[in-house]
């Protein structure tokens, strides 16, 4: 079987920027917090597995990608293990209905940025705000069971 993948070399915007209008911590702090507190269910985890999780939750949602999403790159592809470039390039291709849209790399991280933005305030607040006595893989699956009922 051939090895297919596409050179996947852009760098990836995500977890930098300012902070949100009425927000305390800019958006590199919040990913630190999730990265690295233990009330996080992502503790332990490189900014790519947020970032897969934010992608994968919004296009779950059937949000619409932010447009001013990415601007100047935070992390090298090299951080996404192949497996995750090609979830990527699955939600390009289901995103754009184009199977050809993986031979465009920066076409493929622009959506996945888009998608990944559109949901990371929000993960990050559910996750921040949740009830103490809801444990972190107890977060995970509820957003898991939201998506779930959308899908019904």
């Amino acid at each position: 079987m051939a090895d297919f993948d596409i050179n996947f070399g852009p760098w990836i915007s995500y977890g930098a920027g300012g902070k949100e209008k009425g927000e305390e911590l800019t958006m590199r702090q919040k990913m630190e917090e999730l990265k690295t507190m233990s009330w996080s269910p992502f503790n332990g985890f490189d900014a790519a597995n947020v970032f897969i999780f934010c992608m994968a939750y919004a296009f779950a949602k059937g949000r619409k990608p932010n447009e001013s999403a990415g601007k100047g790159g935070t992390m090298p592809a090299s951080a996404f293990k192949r497996d995750m470039r090609d979830f990527m390039k699955a939600v390009a291709i289901a995103h754009t209905k184009d199977l050809n849209v993986i031979t465009d790399p920066n076409k493929v991280v622009k959506i996945c940025e888009g998608f990944a933005s559109a949901s990371f305030l929000e993960v990050y607040n559910k996750i921040k705000d949740r009830e103490p006595t809801i444990s972190a893989e107890m977060i995970l699956d509820s957003f898991l069971q939201e998506i779930e009922s959308t899908r019904k």
